[in-house]
């Protein structure tokens, strides 16, 4: 159940007192009407001086209740929305045992879920026991709907388009159709996970053959995907939409069988990006009495590991069309918003301090002026009136100096002008959270902006490709055309056995257009076929089909821009991303629309900030109408792409990979390194083994899954290409930088691009002058070395200063913002 409220009607008074009385302002004013309780310091009715004091502190505590029903009410909207869950329930054919207790859910479970959060997220509990006999996991499926705080750890959702992850998800199953027919489900067998290419068991009688995965085949009218994206700007801040993996131990599975999954996962935390699980496909109630009467068996539990792929944290939102199955594994106060969440606090702004400051001042100034008339009248002149008293009396009577209405009329403002900001035609869907701070938008003084999505399009666009011996931009681009259109040119012929042909890395690369083409002719076109090909397969990308006035657009949806732009440039120069599901991926020629790559896909490394580079491993096919492939017969191939920093170690070693990155990134592109590495069918059985072991490891499972991948793939990789991707300025972003500038508003760009890249984009969107000094440290080892750039940044005070990434947190400790217009920043 979400909560953003501060007070509770028992806490509300004594929180909203405390917080009044610990100002000065209103303390004065206290102590000034309880004065007046004291006969010899009386001076004229105590309700004259009560009631001010109360009526401002009605207003104030009034427009603080006032905010704080507006936070419950927009709870309250959160907490009522309605979804979709999956009730499953026992199948009641069987006669009633005495002895069978019924349990439909554990008292583990149920603790778990009292406490908002659970280790464990249990399907297998809703189940039939016998003292002996055997146990019954499969149910029977019904929809029902339930509102989003009634929901406990263990229930199944069914999310779809548009709608909001209400608590921390481990995604089970992912469709492009709307809902999933389960009206006659297949039993699944439930073999032991074995890796892509070997040879599955064979299936019991009246059991669905099982899937390289060792989970069932989907029933005929199920369009399965794996497959869904999310949206995290209410999470993270970050627009990008995020791929997420159904595990292919739970895709396949009919409904009815969810009841035996056990989900587990570690402690609530607040990490975002790190999760580590694992899932358990117990077995069946057929399986079981085979277990019992045939000790010979082995147990064909099967379990997968979970990683953040896998997930959905709360208050993300599906993207994707069609239609998510997800169980729930946190709620409440243990998901990781909440635990990225701060409490609510009472908020101050500059202003309440400095008024606050100025009533101490006007305090101190009566106090004094109370002390001279006492000592000019004469300290002893009244018998029976100490001098104190008379002091005291003067205080009291200058208590009028400090306005009492000031505090008044400053919340009304306040409030009035919060409302002025919602209603702004100029600024339309702003919200006001708090009525308490809105002055403080006058008085920024720094603005942090990042630099992709906010001072960019985050909009992309393929400008430029380097393959290492020619470099090809503008209308250049008509020529890596042409080659693609021969590269992937299928003859046709009338053999038959011909017809499915498909073109692999080890196709020899045929001119069509020009017969005894010269040999650097031939290798420029090998080459350019090589690294189209890799960038055509080397991505998340998936193609959707939408309908728009009637008519079929095929759009992409990926988790970066920079990957649709490459995607959609491949397509442009001739290669069409056509089809993609979780295990395989087809491209077709523009021009013919005829399949000429087909892959299966068997690993997938996504790009995470840390690694700086996305790998994927795939196994080409060479007939289009085969449909077993084995992996002992074939290409496998690993593609990757990253940044230079990273990929410059990786691939082989050359002599002009620097130079041409850098020269990129001076004409403000993004720069991706792109190399491939062939694989034997022995050494991929070896890494796939070493590579799942690693990721069921509990405990430093990323660690012991990326040495793997460093060990078998990342090493002497052949260089293909690099490639410049564009992002363009956003609208108005020249004018908007000099109203900010011309309102004392210092602008600072954070940025992870290359140190040329982050120079080309503040030049252009005029965050700097063309003229403007540009004072960049790189590479700095001592705190020393950062002193000496601040002492020779003292006498510029117009520089405009770019951080290395690794020299940041360096500078930091000696850095004065006053030097400062803009700024690197990479994480």
């Amino acid at each position: 159940m979400v909560s953003n409220a501060k007070y509770t009607p028992w806490s509300f008074l004594p929180v909203t007192l405390y917080n009044e009385f610990s100002f000065f302002f209103n303390m004065y004013f206290l102590l000034v009407a309880l004065s007046q309780i004291i006969p010899a310091l009386q001076i004229g009715y105590l309700s004259t001086y009560i009631a001010p004091l109360a009526f401002v502190l009605c207003i104030t505590m009034g427009k603080e209740a006032w905010d704080d029903i507006d936070r419950r009410r927009r709870d309250n909207e959160a907490n009522s929305e309605e979804y979709t869950v999956l009730k499953f329930e026992s199948p009641s054919p069987e006669p009633i045992n005495p002895r069978r207790k019924k349990l439909l859910k554990s008292e583990a479970l149920k603790r778990g879920a009292k406490k908002g959060r659970a280790d464990r997220a249990d399907l297998s509990d809703i189940q039939e026991e016998t003292e002996g006999d055997q146990i019954q996991p499969s149910s029977s499926v019904t929809q029902i709907s339930r509102k989003s705080k009634d929901l406990t750890v263990g229930d199944v959702l069914v999310l779809s388009k548009g709608q909001r992850v209400p608590a921390d998800v481990v995604i089970l199953q992912c469709s492009n159709t709307e809902s999933l027919d389960t009206s006659e489900p297949a039993e699944p067998e439930t073999a032991d996970l074995v890796s892509l290419g070997d040879e599955a068991e064979p299936s019991s009688k009246g059991k669905q053959p099982a899937t390289e995965t060792g989970t069932p085949e989907p029933a005929a009218n199920v369009v399965t995907v794996g497959e869904t994206f999310i949206r995290t700007d209410q999470l993270d801040g970050e627009t990008d939409w995020k791929l997420r993996l159904a595990s292919p131990l739970t895709q396949n599975i009919p409904r009815e069988e969810l009841v035996r999954l056990r989900v587990n996962g570690g402690k609530p935390d607040k990490k975002v990006n790190e999760f580590l699980g694992t899932v358990e496909l117990l077995p069946s109630q057929g399986e079981a009495t085979q277990q019992h009467a045939s000790l010979g068996r082995p147990d064909t539990h099967s379990t997968a590991a979970l990683s953040i792929d896998n997930t959905a944290w709360a208050n993300t939102v599906i993207a994707s069309q069609g239609t998510t199955l997800a169980v729930i594994l946190y709620t409440g106060p243990h998901t990781r918003s909440a635990l990225s969440t701060s409490p609510s606090r009472s908020k101050t702004g500059l202003l309440e301090y400095e008024i606050n400051s100025l009533t101490k001042i006007l305090c101190a100034l009566t106090l004094a002026l109370s002390i001279i008339l006492v000592a000019l009248e004469g300290l002893d002149k009244r018998p029976g009136r100490p001098w104190y008293i008379q002091i005291m009396r003067f205080l009291v009577l200058f208590s009028t100096i400090v306005p009492i209405s000031l505090r008044v009329n400053l919340d009304m403002g306040k409030t009035a002008y919060g409302r002025f900001i919602q209603r702004d035609p100029g600024i339309p869907g702003a919200v006001v959270r708090t009525s308490t701070i809105p002055e403080d938008l006058g008085r920024i003084e720094y603005l942090l902006s990042d630099k992709t999505g906010t001072l960019t399009q985050n909009d992309m666009e393929m400008k430029k490709i380097h393959i290492g011996t020619v470099s090809y931009a503008n209308e250049a681009m008509d020529e890596v055309n042409a080659y693609v259109r021969q590269g992937f040119h299928i003859q046709p012929t009338t053999d038959p056995a011909t017809h499915g042909m498909l073109i692999t890395p080890s196709s020899t690369y045929v001119n069509t257009v020009a017969v005894g083409a010269t040999r650097t002719r031939r290798e420029i076109g090998t080459r350019v076929r090589d690294v189209v090909l890799a960038l055509a397969l080397c991505h998340n990308v998936t193609p959707t089909t939408d309908e728009e006035d009637g008519k079929e657009v095929t759009s992409y949806q990926a988790s970066s821009p920079d990957e649709i732009a490459i995607v959609k440039w491949a397509e442009s120069v001739g290669l069409k991303l056509a089809s993609r599901d979780r295990k395989s991926m087809t491209l077709a020629a523009t021009t013919t629309g005829r399949p000429v790559v087909r892959v299966s896909i068997l690993d997938v490394f996504p790009f995470t900030s840390e690694g700086k580079r996305m790998g994927i491993v795939v196994h080409f096919q060479d007939d289009l109408d085969k449909t077993n492939h084995d992996l002992s017969t074939g290409d496998i191939w690993f593609y990757q792409k990253g940044a230079d920093t990273v990929m410059s170690s990786i691939v082989v070693a050359n002599d002009w990979l620097d130079e041409e990155t850098a020269n990129m990134a001076r004409e403000g592109l993004r720069t991706l390194v792109v190399g491939r590495k062939r694989l034997s069918y022995q050494k991929y059985q070896e890494f796939s083994s070493r590579y799942h072991e690693a990721s069921l490891a509990i405990n430093n499972r990323d660690n012991g899954m990326q040495s793997v991948v460093a060990q078998y793939l990342e090493s002497d990789l052949e260089l293909l290409g690099v490639t410049g991707v564009e992002d363009k300025l956003q609208r108005d972003i020249k004018p908007s930088l000099e109203l900010l500038r011309n309102a004392g508003i210092k602008i600072w760009m954070l940025t992870g691009d290359k140190v040329e890249t982050a120079r080309c984009v503040a030049v252009s969107s005029k965050l700097v002058a063309r003229g403007q000094f540009i004072y960049t440290v790189e590479k700095l080892k001592r705190k020393d070395n950062a002193q000496e750039h601040l002492d020779f940044l003292r006498n510029k005070t117009d520089a405009c200063l770019l951080i290395d990434g690794e020299s940041l947190t360096l500078f930091l400790t000696q850095f004065r913002t006053e030097f400062i217009s803009v700024a690197r920043w990479r994480r």
